[in-house]
C-alpha cells in the first residue's frame, strides 16, 4: 500500500484552487506510473491510496520513483511537495519518501 499526500514546502495544506490543479495532475502521474493490475483512489482532498499488487519494498519503491519523476515534470508549482508512504501489507514498518 502506499499514501501519497500533498503539502506545501512549509507544511501546510495548499489553497484549494492550487490543491484541485495539484491532484489532477497527480492522479495522471500516478495512472501513468503504475501496471494495470494496481489500484488507486483518492483518500482525502489532499491524498491519494495505491494498492499495488503482489509488490515488494524493491518495486514499490521503483513505483513510487516513478511518480515522482513523472510529477516533477509536470508541476509547475515548486512550492508543492509530495510526501510518500509505502507499507507492504502484513508488515509493521512503514517506508517514507518525501520529494
Amino acid at each position: 500500500l502506499c499514501l501519497i499526500s500533498v503539502r506545501t514546502s512549509k507544511g501546510e495544506l495548499p489553497t484549494q484552487s492550487v490543491l484541485t490543479k495539484t491532484m489532477g495532475r497527480l492522479a495522471d502521474c500516478i495512472s501513468s506510473s503504475i501496471r494495470g493490475s494496481d489500484v488507486f483512489a483518492k483518500y482525502s482532498v489532499c491524498q491519494y491510496v495505491l494498492c499495488l499488487h503482489n509488490t515488494n519494498h524493491e518495486t514499490g519503491k521503483m513505483v513510487l520513483q516513478r511518480i515522482e519523476h513523472n510529477f516533477k515534470h509536470k508541476n509547475t508549482n515548486k512550492d508543492i511537495v509530495l510526501e510518500l508512504q509505502f507499507k507492504k501489507a502484513g508488515e509493521d514498518e512503514d517506508e517514507n519518501y518525501e520529494i
